[in-house]
């Protein structure tokens, strides 16, 4: 995608995961809507598509990727999976790529979000551009993808023991609060998943722990 954007002439970039499927009207829309209100960066609403699997029905309750069924002005950022930049108005946008290695990271969805704002430039999620995610998880995939998650949204801080123990005891705490609301909801094949996904998150937390105390 860097090697792309290198070589890129258009003022509209757009960008979709490998994993993401576009309903036709997809580009047209975003297209329209980010002219209309004026915005710099402009992403839809991604669906997962195969919900028939309990692991990706978690999936699309506690890691969706969309903001709802309603449009936004500025949301806190707009999701990488699928969406559209107009170039126009970033005048150091290839320095920009270059500085902070753009699309080299997890996370760059929210790095570069938090740059635009920062720099004045709007934001806008389209909930009629659809799209579905077509990843299908187990539990250790899920667990390792949740996991991921966390870290990123943490910083890429690494870990003392005190720190992973109470990482580790605060995700015991939201599966206990995800349990209570699935049973509440009647949501009972997501009960299994939740402790599945504390179990593996255990381990591979503190596994982190240990590889980079080792370092």
């Amino acid at each position: 995608m860097n090697i792309a954007n290198e070589f890129l002439k258009t003022r509209f970039i757009a960008k979709i995961d490998a994993d993401v499927e576009l309903c036709p009207d997809w580009i047209e829309l975003l297209i329209n809507q980010i002219k209309k209100k004026g915005a710099t960066l402009i992403g839809g609403k991604m669906y997962e598509k195969f919900t028939e699997n309990p692991f990706n029905l978690w999936r699309s309750k506690r890691l969706k990727q969309n903001w709802g069924e309603y449009d936004l002005s500025f949301p806190n950022f707009i999701f990488g999976c699928n969406n559209i930049l107009d170039t126009k108005n970033i005048t150091n946008f290839v320095k920009y790529r270059t500085d902070l290695d753009y699309f080299k990271t997890n996370g760059e969805d929210i790095e570069f979000s938090n740059y635009l704002k920062k720099n004045n430039h709007k934001l806008y999620y389209c909930s009629s551009a659809v799209c579905y995610h077509l990843q299908n998880d187990n539990g250790l995939s899920l667990s390792k993808r949740y996991w991921r998650y966390i870290h990123y949204g943490d910083g890429l801080k690494k870990r003392n023991l005190i720190k992973t123990i109470k990482n580790i005891i605060r995700q015991f705490k939201k599966t206990i609060k995800w349990s209570i609301q699935d049973i509440l909801n009647f949501n009972l094949k997501l009960l299994t998943i939740n402790f599945i996904i504390f179990y593996h998150f255990s381990i591979i937390d503190f596994a982190f722990y240990k590889k980079n105390k080792n370092e």
